[in-house]
């Protein structure tokens, strides 16, 4: 092999890698335009509770201590 053939087999190597590069980038940049103009969807605005969550109740609340049960002041 000369070296004219390994230089024009190089280069044909890399016009090959060159065009495959350039069609990933326009398609990469389809996408991205695509993705940017895409109407947006709408957010919930409640969000869903997971199964296991239990609503909270008051069965469990700590009861706040009364001013009877607190009144041991002696003498006053």
């Amino acid at each position: 092999m000369t070296t004219v053939m390994i230089v024009g087999i190089v280069l044909m190597v890399a016009r090959i890698v060159l065009r495959i590069g350039i069609v990933l980038v326009a398609i990469w940049a389809g996408v991205r335009l695509l993705e940017r103009f895409r109407t947006p969807r709408p957010q919930q605005s409640v969000p869903a509770l997971a199964p296991a969550m239990v609503a909270p109740s008051t069965e469990l609340a700590v009861a706040e201590p009364t001013t009877e049960a607190n009144n041991t002041q002696v003498g006053a």
